[in-house]
């Protein structure tokens, strides 16, 4: 029997591309259906790529609040989905803490793609795609 998933922590380095956008594409997939949040590992800011291709597909994370994976540690979620190594790595330290089920989704890290606006954001386009796909995988497709 498949365990039902109530809530899903994403999580990333610095809760401004990867973990925002997913958390995004789930939201609008299943709305209020599920609590999501997302989190980091350090302190970052909202990407301002990831809004951009996140609003070419009329989802807006441009008010997302940034927090860090250490202040919610206190918080029950049924899955936390990694998706940097750096994440991976704090998220299975701090089980120690909570019951987390843990979950590793890869993804490239595009903060450090450098070219062009257009290849910047084609970085992101396929960041967004690859996250997207494994959302569809996991919570949708059944």
């Amino acid at each position: 029997m498949k365990k039902v998933i109530n809530s899903v922590l994403f999580v990333c380095n610095l809760n401004s591309v990867r973990s925002v956008i997913a958390e995004g594409l789930l939201k609008n997939h299943l709305y209020t259906a599920i609590h999501v949040e997302s989190a980091g590992v350090k302190k970052g800011e909202i990407d301002n790529f990831a809004i951009e291709v996140m609003s070419e597909i009329n989802i807006d994370i441009s008010d997302h609040q940034h927090q860090l994976i250490r202040d919610i540690i206190n918080k029950d979620f049924d899955i936390v989905i990694t998706l940097s190594p750096e994440a991976q790595h704090l998220s299975k330290e701090l089980t120690r803490y909570n019951s987390w089920e843990i979950e590793y989704w890869p993804c490239y890290d595009v903060s450090n793609v450098h070219g062009s606006r257009e290849q910047i954001l084609s970085s992101y386009r396929e960041v967004r795609e690859q996250i997207n796909k494994l959302i569809i995988k996991k919570f949708i497709s059944k």
